[in-house]
């Protein structure tokens, strides 16, 4: 059966919401397994664990961490056994044995011929499930959002974020690696290589690009020109950090590039005066804009934005025509308040610049070891986004607020739950009953999404509760399997030990205390 055949019987299910691959000797049954009700499935996403099913056979799971080996065989299936972090199902991170990738704007395919890290031989591609959006049925409604630069979850909080905002549906592209968790340059030029959109039109497809301070030499003059022309033609853009980098090499890059036009900070003025310096004083808090005319930061004044702090944040010069959302104050003392946050219309595009990345204090405690005091900052990050992308701003962000932390919560909690049953399922449990609780609540999750697209608040809180409350009987299933998995593991344990304890003791009572192996050797005279 050719490959083309099972992802065209594949793409007409529309429900799929996790990731497979399924290779074969080009005799698998495969045809056979098609034509049955059903044959394709995949359990409901719910953290990092997968099960696959051609028929009634489940042939593989996708675990965590990184490289492709040898799974299991079930007649001729052959299982490929992907290990990558993977929070969110989209995100493929790394495929160094996979020959092609080709997307559509809510689809991934994964082309391949499987080399020597899955079988010894070279086994034939059969058959890709399709990554679809992890929220079907929504695409319309949703944001898309390219996003790159430092991305890395270690010291970011950007895909965090999007993984529990239902309103966004981004794809993420590695383009820097500031501290080295991602193999430095030259796995940010693969990243880009193999996962940044492959056409000026796939880049006009998204509604938002957030440049999140990339190394812009890694992107190729096309790229850059693809997304500057997408910026002209409506996309909304942001760019953090002012210009990027106090590296030269980083900073001059950005400053010599067309897409840095488009936005409001004037980055050849910064560089050239500056050369991409932070203030002298780390510490700064900001003035909100009262007079801007659309509520982008102003509801977060009564909630206290302007009393938290923030520190590390670069200068930025607004070009004129730009307007600004708010200053920065108390950081850059000679020259009073200065623009942290500004925006302006570029053609027909909106785009906005910050003066700090979002892994800073001012929003995140990703770095330095500081607390933030901002528990608004992805409200805010999504009323900057709504505004770039001329979407109605929410009346009521507190409403927002507390449905998003409520995803947030939810998804953290199935990290833990999946966690866990990746443990238990280590030492030879059946995670069976877990899988199935986790599929209920994400479809109540699922269910939830929908009514926070449609603002249906009340609905949402509903079935978000029920969903968090659910946890609770998971984690006590969770907590059975493991207490019985361990059951053996302390039994042998406990018989190791206490046998190694009974021989030893055996050996000291013959040897030490009764001495049988000893015999009495009779007393001689000296002549």
């Amino acid at each position: 059966m050719q490959a083309s055949a099972v992802i065209a019987q594949v793409e007409a299910r529309d429900d799929l919401v996790a990731a497979g691959i399924v290779v074969g000797d080009g005799d698998d049954g495969v045809d056979r397994a098609r034509d049955q009700e059903g044959a394709w499935g995949v359990s409901s996403s719910f953290g990092r664990r997968h099960s696959l099913k051609v028929g009634d056979t489940a042939i593989g799971r996708i675990v965590r961490d990184c490289g492709a080996t040898k799974n299991r065989r079930r007649g001729r299936h052959e299982a490929v056994k992907v290990t990558q972090p993977m929070p969110d199902p989209r995100r493929f991170l790394a495929f160094p044995r996979l020959a092609r990738i080709a997307r559509t704007c809510t689809h991934i395919y994964l082309y391949a011929a499987v080399g020597r890290g899955v079988a010894r031989a070279r086994l034939a591609l059969m058959a890709i499930v399709v990554l679809s959006s992890c929220y079907p049925g929504c695409g319309a409604k949703r944001i898309k959002v390219l996003l790159t630069g430092q991305i890395d979850n270690a010291i970011e909080p950007l895909q965090m974020w999007f993984a529990s905002e239902p309103l966004v549906d981004y794809l993420p592209v590695p383009s820097r690696d500031l501290a080295g968790n991602l193999g430095g340059d030259e796995a940010m030029k693969r990243f880009i290589r193999l996962y940044f959109p492959r056409t000026l039109r796939d880049i006009k497809a998204f509604d938002f690009i957030l440049l999140n301070s990339p190394v812009v030499y890694l992107f190729t003059s096309e790229q850059l020109a693809w997304m500057y022309e997408a910026i002209v033609d409506g996309t909304g853009g942001l760019n953090t950090a002012s210009v990027m980098s106090q590296d030269a090499s980083i900073h001059g890059a950005w400053a010599a590039s067309i897409l840095q036009t488009a936005f409001p900070n004037d980055a050849p003025a910064v560089v050239a005066r500056y050369k991409g310096a932070t203030s002298p004083i780390g510490a700064f808090r900001i003035r909100v804009n009262r007079e801007f005319p659309q509520p982008v930061l102003t509801p977060f004044i009564p909630l206290g934005v302007e009393t938290f702090n923030g520190y590390d944040s670069r200068i930025i010069i607004a070009r004129e025509g730009s307007s600004t959302l708010a200053w920065q104050v108390g950081n850059f003392p000679a020259l009073g308040e200065v623009p942290y946050i500004v925006v302006w219309d570029y053609q027909l595009g909106r785009t906005i610049t910050t003066g700090d990345a979002f892994g800073h204090t001012f929003w995140s405690s990703y770095r330095g070891g500081r607390i933030t005091d901002n528990i608004y900052a992805l409200d805010m990050l999504m009323n900057m986004i709504f505004y770039c992308t001329r979407r109605e701003l929410p009346a009521d962000v507190l409403a927002f607020h507390n449905m998003r932390t409520t995803f947030v919560d939810f998804r953290t909690r199935m990290g833990l739950l999946a966690a866990l049953m990746e443990f238990i399922d280590r030492f030879g449990a059946n995670p069976d009953p877990i899988q199935r609780k986790a599929a209920e609540l994400e479809k109540l999750a699922g269910a939830a999404r929908e009514s926070y697209l449609s603002q249906d608040f009340e609905t949402c809180s509903r079935l978000m509760e029920s969903a968090i409350a659910g946890f609770s009987e998971a984690e006590d299933v969770a907590i059975e399997l493991r207490r019985r998995a361990l059951l053996w593991v302390y039994a042998i344990e406990w018989m190791a030990t206490t046998g190694a304890i009974m021989i030893s003791s055996s050996v000291l009572w013959a040897l030490m205390v009764r001495r049988r192996l000893y015999k009495t050797v009779a007393t001689t005279r000296a002549g």
